[in-house]
């Protein structure tokens, strides 16, 4: 290298340190190129650039390489990291709620369904009243029979659903009821030997507590139980048919003289027939007993002329039986005297 050349190497980047191959900054001298020479104390990249040409063009040279200590190396930047808060400063953006950062908080979870909470409660209750409203139990006095969707259910102890549309109730009243029967006059009982009497008898029946006879009451009474002037009207006749058929067997004398067996022959009598309507027939009372008047018998009836005529010729026997112990006495009397 020449002298001229050294020189205008120096003017133009300074004195050479060491062997000459990085030049020294001259602080009072601008960077050429607008790139900042690296630090003296960093060790510089040898320059292995050819040679200039000898035609005096400047030899081109290589852009420096930088190399900091590893201690020294500039972090990359990330815009999300940067974005994000620091330390426990509570920003706009990001939300410090434990269920967003993976926390279970069962109070959250409890305060933000509540209205769904509040809606189960109320159908829970809406079923409840419901239930309780078509809920029907049977008492020790009302059984009743629920006919209709999955069949009959006689009910006696507990209770069902009755289902309207579905389902259809006949109560049965499970209490003893009083039925009273008289028969008088025109319609009293004749006896076996053609006389009339008046009775008045009071039977006591109730349904029997098994479910076949519920059922069989339900059927063939229905609503009835629950009044018993109707049921009365329905059983009359088998209790006036029973009275009859017994009376018919005994004469009036014995009716009075055997009152207990008379009663019994007519509960036997009714029994079996109450049993197809589901009744039993706990007692029969006969209060009241006593010959019809004359003026009821129908002279024109074979029944009531043959009692008639008995009943007439009793009347005179005793009354001239009455006469004759009435003669008799005065005839003492007056003999006495």
């Amino acid at each position: 290298m020449t002298a001229a050349k050294e020189l205008q190497q120096f003017e133009t980047n300074g004195p050479s340190v060491g062997d000459g191959t990085q030049p020294i900054r001259n602080p009072d001298k601008p960077v050429v190129g607008g790139t900042e020479p690296a630090d003296p104390t960093i060790p510089a990249k040898p320059n292995t650039a050819e040679p200039a040409p000898l035609n005096g063009d400047p030899i081109p040279t290589e852009p420096a390489t930088i190399t900091a200590p590893a201690d020294e190396v500039p972090a990359i930047s990330n815009p999300v990291q940067d974005a994000m808060p620091t330390g426990n400063a509570p920003t706009d953006n990001f939300s410090t709620d434990p269920t967003t950062t993976g926390e279970f908080n069962i109070m959250d979870i409890i305060l933000g369904s509540w209205p769904l909470y509040l809606a189960v409660i109320v159908v829970l209750l809406g079923i409840a009243l419901m239930v309780a409203r078509l809920y029907r139990r049977a008492t020790k006095e009302i059984a009743f029979v629920r006919t209709g969707a999955g069949g009959q259910k006689v009910i006696v102890d507990g209770g069902t659903l009755v289902l309207p549309v579905l389902h259809e109730i006949i109560p049965v009243n499970m209490n003893t009821l009083r039925l009273e029967v008289r028969r008088a006059n025109e319609q009293a009982l004749i006896t076996r030997d053609r006389m009339r009497v008046d009775v008045q008898a009071e039977f006591y029946v109730r349904v029997q507590p098994t479910k076949e006879s519920i059922a069989n009451a339900a059927q063939t009474l229905g609503m009835k139980t629950m009044e018993p002037s109707k049921l009365k009207d329905l059983v009359e006749g088998k209790f006036v048919d029973a009275l009859r058929a017994v009376a018919a067997e005994m004469a009036m004398e014995e009716l009075h003289e055997q009152r207990v067996n008379f009663v019994q022959k007519v509960q036997i009598a009714v029994t079996e027939d109450l049993l197809k309507n589901g009744l039993e027939l706990e007692t029969v009372s006969l209060t009241g007993l006593d010959q019809t008047n004359r003026e009821f018998f129908n002279p024109d009836n074979a029944f009531d002329a043959a009692g008639l005529t008995r009943l007439t010729l009793e009347i005179e026997e005793k009354r001239q039986r009455r006469n004759e112990i009435e003669q008799d006495t005065e005839v003492a009397i007056r003999t006495k005297n």
